[in-house]
């Protein structure tokens, strides 16, 4: 099991790295749906949303894949 760290720093059991794969698998589907949105949308304000809804998402997946492949920090 991976462990995760708790707050004063000691090693825990727990599920950090499949709680990041969900909610990246999340974030890219809301990403795909953004342009969904975007591309079917007939108003100017529904097809910024769906432009900014996968900008979200993919800010979030990118953001995630940061967290899971930076080197652990030293003290």
């Amino acid at each position: 099991m991976a462990t995760v760290g708790t707050e004063r720093g000691e090693p825990s059991e727990g599920r950090g790295d499949m709680g990041y794969a969900i909610y990246g698998a999340v974030m890219g589907l809301l990403a795909i749906l953004g342009l969904f949105i975007a591309a079917g949308a007939r108003d100017g304000a529904i097809h910024l949303a769906g432009l900014l809804l996968f900008l979200f998402g993919v800010i979030n997946v990118f953001v995630i894949i940061h967290k899971l492949t930076e080197p652990p920090r030293r003290r």
